[in-house]
């Protein structure tokens, strides 16, 4: 009687959760029978607790299985495609790496059909749409080919047509290496070329109108028939200077470095000559009518009569340095 009723006892608390204190109290279980029964029914709740929690968190799971797949499926995707568009990028790369040398190697065959082939194709690598250093790479080979004296009159034209493509495309020329290139009629209106290297350049009938030649070198520049009107050639210097015939009209030139040029028919028109070094140059036929030249420098300068008569009607003549000779023929003029 005893036995069933503690084994009842023992459910009803796992079961239910109760407790017995009252039947102790009426005597009706033995203490340690009982403490060992409050054990065994402790222990049933916990593995009861164990057996829910377990069965909840499979439930969780089984909720949440197909997402997860669903994530490691999309992240596997993203992963090969991105193997496949670095692949993709990577052998289109190969090919435009291996066009461009046969480009580069190309331009110096012997035959001159091939050269000129290669000329107009370097320009297409002047474009962004093969990146920067493509752009950069074909750029520095048109501007090393326009300075090799080899190359026949049709491919030098073609070359400096890419040149005026790449020059136009480029944020910053300045201080750009154009010493002996051959750039004769080239079209570089507007171009920033600040602080080149133009010594022994050929120019000759270039169109510079408005270009900035700030601080520029050009001993020997040829600069014959070229527009230069509206440039900007602030403390250039042009020693030696070949530009019979060029056209200064307007153009900003103080402080600039023309000793021993042959400034032959040339047109200073209204241009700013401040402070100039025209010593030892050839200024016959040159016109400076309307120009600026107080503190200019024409010290043993070969000037005409026409000349000089057009250095009169410039503005600040008399501030200007002569040597005696010359000195002497303005004086007997007035």
């Amino acid at each position: 009687m005893i036995r069933r009723f503690a084994i009842a006892a023992t459910v009803a608390v796992a079961l239910l959760g109760a407790t017995v204190p009252a039947a102790v109290a009426a005597g009706a279980v033995d203490v340690e029978e009982l403490d060992q029964q409050e054990l065994e029914a402790e222990k049933l709740r916990e593995e009861i607790r164990e057996l829910r929690a377990a069965r909840s968190w499979r439930g969780l799971l089984s909720d949440f299985l197909p997402i997860g797949t669903l994530v490691v499926g999309l992240a596997g995707a993203a992963i090969a495609y991105s193997r496949f568009s670095h692949d993709r990028r990577t052998e289109s790369q190969k090919r435009v790496d291996e066009r461009f040398s046969s480009v580069a190697a190309n331009l110096g065959s012997d035959s001159e059909v091939v050269r000129s082939g290669a000329a107009v194709a370097i320009r297409t690598f002047l474009r962004p749409r093969y990146g920067a250093e493509i752009a950069d790479n074909a750029f520095l080979l048109v501007q090393t080919n326009i300075k090799i004296a080899d190359h026949p009159t049709t491919v030098r034209r073609l070359l400096v047509e890419a040149f005026e493509d790449g020059l136009a495309g480029r944020d910053s020329n300045r201080g750009i290496n154009l010493a002996r290139a051959w750039l004769e009629r080239a079209s570089l209106e507007g171009i920033s070329l600040r602080d080149a290297d133009l010594a022994w350049a050929k120019l000759r009938g270039a169109n510079l109108r408005g270009c900035d030649l700030r601080g520029s070198r050009g001993i020997e520049v040829d600069v014959r028939g070229a527009v230069l009107s509206e440039a900007n050639l602030h403390q250039a210097r042009w020693q030696k200077a070949q530009a019979k015939g060029a056209f200064f009209h307007g153009t900003r030139m103080a402080s600039i470095d023309l000793k021993h040029a042959d400034l032959t028919n040339a047109n200073f028109e209204e241009a700013q000559l401040s402070a100039a070094h025209l010593q030892h140059s050839d200024l016959s036929g040159a016109d400076f009518s309307h120009a600026t030249i107080s503190d200019t420098h024409f010290e043993n300068a070969t000037i005409d009569d026409a000349g000089l008569a057009t250095i009169l009607k410039a503005i600040g003549w008399r501030k200007a340095h002569f040597d005696p000779a010359t000195q002497k023929r303005i004086d007997d003029s007035m």
